[in-house]
């Protein structure tokens, strides 16, 4: 018989640490500034929930699809994947040093099947 792996792991929010991961803000509060400033947020939380998980052997996450707010809204116009690519860069690191596996689904309003275009 072969070894069986057991993955381990939980969902967005971690209640163990002070890492948020989820911030965001309305639509009508969506400023450049305001967004930079969340996405910076949420991405070192992420960091953080990520070295977290590493030393404590937890190598399954899923992360919250609003890590990026608005993240393909029209109202941000960031460049986010060229302007935090260094975070990005890290995280993806962390993973790999981890051996995890993380995925990501959208959120509870988001409808990947309506009529009405953007």
């Amino acid at each position: 018989m072969g070894v069986i792996t057991i993955r381990i792991g939980y969902a967005c929010i971690n209640l163990s640490i002070d890492a948020k991961t989820n911030k965001r803000c309305l639509l009508k509060n969506a400023t450049e500034d305001r967004l930079r400033e969340l996405i910076s947020e949420n991405l070192n939380g992420l960091k953080k929930v990520l070295k977290y998980n590493i030393d404590k052997g937890i190598s399954l996450y899923r992360i919250t699809s609003d890590i990026i707010p608005f993240g393909s809204h029209p109202i941000n116009e960031i460049e986010w994947w060229n302007d935090f690519k260094d975070d990005l860069i890290e995280i993806k690191k962390l993973i790999r040093k981890g051996n995890m596996r993380v995925s990501m689904h959208p959120g509870q309003y988001t409808v990947l099947n309506s009529p009405k275009k953007l």
